[in-house]
C-alpha cells in the first residue's frame, strides 16, 4: 500500500499483484498495472486510516475479480471508492497509557 500527497491531497496508490493483472481494468477497459484513488483528505493521519479501508476493500474485489463473481467484485469496488468518503474527519485514537 502507498499513499502519496499532491497538490496537498493525499491519494491511495497500489500496484496490481501479478496473480490479478488482466483482471484489474482501467475506465478504457484495459488491464491497469497500477491503480490510485483520492482519499479527500490533507490529513496525514487520517489518510492513513482511510487507506486501509480502501485496500481492504480493493483487495476484496480482486479476488472476487479472480474467483469470478463480478457482482461481489462490483459491491467491494462501490465499498471501496465510497468509504473515504463517508469518512470525513476521522482521525487516529489517542494512545491512553
Amino acid at each position: 500500500m502507498g499513499i502519496t500527497c499532491d497538490r496537498g491531497r493525499y491519494y491511495w496508490l497500489k500496484r496490481v499483484p501479478k496473480r490479478y493483472l488482466g483482471l484489474v481494468l482501467g475506465k478504457d477497459g484495459l488491464p491497469v498495472k497500477q491503480v490510485r484513488q483520492a482519499l479527500f483528505t490533507d490529513s496525514p493521519s487520517e489518510a492513513k486510516l482511510k487507506a486501509e479501508q480502501v485496500e481492504k476493500a480493493r483487495l476484496a474485489e480482486w479476488e472476487a475479480l479472480k474467483a469470478g463473481d463480478e457482482g461481489a467484485a462490483r459491491a467491494h469496488y462501490d465499498a471501496g471508492v465510497i468509504l473515504p468518503r463517508l469518512m470525513v474527519g476521522i482521525t487516529a485514537p489517542s494512545r491512553i497509557d
